[in-house]
């Protein structure tokens, strides 16, 4: 069967958003990531964080979906797409404020597998989102085997490594007729103690050569943050504030019950993306002064764009 390329993001005529944490297919099929932009509002006061992905990857076979791992049970909404073009506005506003001083991605499913818990069943945005807890990766195994997926070691080995930490896993199943699919973005919304985006990929969803832009993170919260592991390939590239209109017109595309009084932008990213890890990306604030030249001169080059321009 030909390859088909399949275009998810803001920016396609014809778009999917999926969380593509872990891309799976019935009978083997391969799913291939390429590149990413989410959205991460952090409550540190609730420890609540909203999170969105919008994704592009490529795939063979009409049938697919992905799973997404979550510390506790989310709550699923759709929401609109508009939102990262809310969020590329606060950074033109601030660029254009400073003179440019700044710079720095179905079918119903059944709970007949032993040692899983299907939580919750829910039709949002055009998928049919599945969320369990499983005891084992075998047992999830059968229960994605009984609901049309294969499954491989590496995904056995990805899913293992978030029952271990007893996370739920949140399945979204999308049908693309004719290699296309169209859908909303969804929010997921749960609680955790650190803030993380999903940045451990299965070996076979990596692609043999790199073929997208990388990974970008709109981190909103109410001071900076930056990635707990200094090792880790994001690279920070604009800190900018939010403005009051900017932050109410976010509010409502993301079904927001609670943003910061005085909401700042972290923009991140890796450039490499997907590449090896052996585990997820998780933040915490920023000591320095909020506008220390110090902290901005380590900021990185700008990146490509989804877009095919420059931040």
């Amino acid at each position: 069967m030909r390859a088909r390329t399949f275009w998810i993001g803001c920016l396609a005529p014809l778009t999917a958003h999926a969380f593509a944490c872990c891309g799976v297919s019935p009978k083997g099929e391969v799913v291939k990531f390429l590149d990413q932009r989410n959205i991460i509002v952090w409550n540190a006061e609730n420890k609540t964080e909203a999170f969105v992905r919008s994704a592009r990857f490529k795939a063979k076979g009409k049938d697919f979906g992905f799973i997404t791992p979550t510390p506790t049970v989310p709550k699923l909404e759709q929401v609109d797409p508009a939102a990262f073009e809310t969020l590329e506005a606060a950074i033109k506003e601030h660029h254009d404020l400073f003179d440019n001083q700044l710079k720095g991605r179905g079918r119903g499913a059944t709970a007949g597998a032993p040692g899983v818990e299907v939580v919750q069943i829910k039709k949002v945005g055009g998928y049919v989102a599945t969320t369990v807890k499983a005891a084992s990766a075998s047992g999830l195994a059968e229960w994605m085997r009984e609901n049309g997926y294969h499954t491989t070691r590496p995904i056995q080995n990805w899913t293992d490594f978030y029952i271990a930490k007893k996370w739920y896993l949140t399945a979204f199943k999308v049908d693309a007729e004719a290699g296309r699919a169209e859908t909303g973005l969804v929010k997921l919304t749960f609680q955790t103690d650190v803030p993380f985006n999903p940045y451990y990929v299965p070996a076979d969803n990596i692609p043999e050569a790199h073929e997208g832009t990388g990974l970008a993170i709109y981190f909103v919260a109410d001071q900076v943050y930056d990635p707990t592991d200094a090792r880790t390939a994001l690279r920070t590239l604009e800190v900018v504030p939010i403005s009051n209109v900017l932050k109410y017109k976010l509010r409502t595309q993301l079904k927001l019950g609670w943003v910061p009084k005085m909401p700042m932008l972290t923009l991140m990213a890796d450039k490499g993306f997907p590449r090896e890890s052996s585990d997820d990306v998780f933040f915490e604030p920023v000591v320095t002064t909020l506008f220390s030249s110090a902290y901005f001169a380590q900021l990185s080059s700008p990146v490509v764009r989804f877009d095919g321009g420059n931040l």
